[in-house]
């Protein structure tokens, strides 16, 4: 997508403990691609009862390593659903283009959050949707 986009970037660029997706290089901004079964999207995945041990497992090291890269590198991570890169690629170009023109600062970091209106903008939904990488998750509930 970023290539079609001309967008200049690094896949799998390392940040000490971990690696990220796309680092887009010119604006030192992160884009996270994030599969809709290993990173649990919770729009397919309602309740954290229908999680298996590997997506709570990933889903805490997701939440780890947001935290690493804001609290050391200042860079809040984009996070496209492959639901959406799928069926919804102008919603994720849109948001990308946002997150660039915006140096990095948006509402909400999640492609399941975003909807292109009637008029063509990108609209953020008025209930919005918190991932599993963001609640609180323990790794006693994987015992």
């Amino acid at each position: 997508m970023l290539d079609g986009m001309g967008i200049a970037y690094e896949n799998e660029r390392v940040f000490v403990y971990y690696a990220v997706d796309n680092y887009i290089v010119n604006n030192n901004l992160i884009i996270e691609v994030m599969g809709d079964y290993w990173h649990a999207n919770p729009t397919k995945y309602e309740t954290v009862d229908r999680l298996n041990e590997t997506q709570i497992k990933r889903a805490i090291i997701d939440k780890a390593k947001h935290s690493y890269i804001k609290n050391q590198y200042g860079i809040e991570i984009l996070y496209l659903w492959e639901y959406d890169i799928c069926n919804r690629p102008q919603v994720c170009e849109a948001l990308i283009n946002n997150y660039i023109l915006n140096r990095g600062v948006l509402n909400n970091y999640h492609s399941f959050n975003y909807y292109i209106d009637d008029d063509n903008n990108l609209k953020l939904y008025q209930q919005t949707i918190i991932p599993y990488q963001d609640r609180k998750m323990h790794k006693a509930s994987v015992a």
